[in-house]
């Protein structure tokens, strides 16, 4: 019985491991922005749904003119290159803890560690402003 709980153990260990390097070799590919979204509570009130739909209306309007005009590489030895029409290139160096992204950049400013959420063909950037979730959404170019 202690043999299976070792060996149970043990692919727990490698699976877990397995994840957390799988889950950075994920991200490191180029990535452009392709939507922002808002989260709306699920307790909020009627009030509050109106004014995060116009919230949302706001950015569809804003998203369309920044579709792949944002752009974020992260590269295999930790650093990125992040451009953007109005702010230009950035560079620095990045790292993945569970599911934070930590970047600093090259004048060695650290960011807030940013939450992601990985899938298929994404890469959700989790963002809370002012009580408000937003998904940054870019996807692989």
């Amino acid at each position: 019985m202690k043999k299976i709980f070792t060996t149970f153990g043990l692919i727990l260990f490698t699976a877990l491991l397995f994840s957390f390097h799988s889950q950075a070799q994920s991200i490191e590919r180029r990535w452009t922005i392709d939507d922002l979204r808002v989260v709306i509570p699920e307790d909020a009130t009627d009030e509050e749904r109106e004014q995060y739909e116009m919230m949302e209306s706001f950015i569809a309007m804003s998203i369309e003119e920044m579709k792949g005009t944002m752009k974020v590489e992260f590269k295999r030895d930790g650093t990125y290159i992040a451009s953007s029409p109005d702010e230009g290139d950035e560079t620095g160096t990045w790292s993945l803890d569970g599911d934070q992204l930590y970047m600093t950049n090259d004048v060695g400013m650290d960011e807030e560690p940013v939450t992601i959420e990985l899938y298929d063909n994404e890469m959700h950037f989790v963002i809370e402003e002012e009580g408000v979730l937003l998904h940054m959404v870019f996807v692989p170019y």
